[in-house]
């Protein structure tokens, strides 16, 4: 390891001003999950900032995904001291298809960078909030209507578009890894259908790492 010199920073001092540097960004969120009516940071919205804060301070960061636990460490290239962050994951079953082993490289990678760089998210609760005040809105609007809609059963959505036995018993696993009521989920994913079913995914994996993270 080189040996530091009095004019160079340390990698606690450049994580330090990069994270000034990256809240003075005003970055936008700009996923948004339809399932619980969310809006998130997608690592499109705050990767490329970092990257360009990085580069200034002369930093370097490297993620890796384990069986048991996810790593970020960032590097001070100039002194070569490191900082190392990580996170548990949920372990992915030996046939896990990619786009589930997908969702889980994505969130810790994701909340890793979270943690390092101080990034506020509040999405949890902004989700809560949504689910407590939708039934209440639905119901207002509904005595408010007075002349009845038609509303045909053929929209309904059709039988093959539901997600299938295996995805939902991926959604269920994660259910019972994030330690909330599976009853009450259970009902929600019940007619769930194929072309939600990614953000479903998204939404109950990020509770499991809201929870192993506490």
């Amino acid at each position: 390891m080189a040996e530091k010199t009095k004019n160079e920073t340390s990698v606690l001092q450049k994580l330090q001003q990069a994270r000034v540097m990256l809240q003075n960004k005003n970055l936008k969120k700009t996923g948004f999950n339809p399932f619980q009516k969310f809006n998130y940071f997608e690592l499109g919205d705050f990767l490329p900032q970092i990257n360009e804060i990085f580069n200034e301070l002369k930093l370097y960061s490297h993620f890796n995904l384990y069986q048991d636990k996810a790593k970020l460490v960032i590097i001070c290239t100039e002194t070569n001291e490191q900082v190392q962050f990580t996170t548990p994951i949920q372990q992915v079953k030996e046939n896990a298809k990619m786009q589930d082993i997908g969702a889980i490289h994505t969130y810790s990678k994701r909340y890793l960078y979270y943690n390092a760089l101080e990034i506020i998210e509040n999405d949890l609760i902004d989700c809560k909030d949504n689910s407590t005040q939708a039934p209440k809105q639905q119901a207002n609007k509904n005595t408010k209507t007075t002349q009845p809609t038609k509303q045909p059963a053929q929209q309904k959505a059709p039988q093959q578009n539901l997600i299938s036995t295996e995805q939902r018993e991926t959604l269920i696993n994660l259910i019972e890894s994030a330690g909330i009521n599976l009853t009450e989920e259970l009902q929600k994913i019940k007619d769930l259908t194929t072309d939600r079913y990614d953000k479903a995914l998204e939404y109950y994996t990020k509770l499991v790492f809201d929870k192993n993270l506490k």
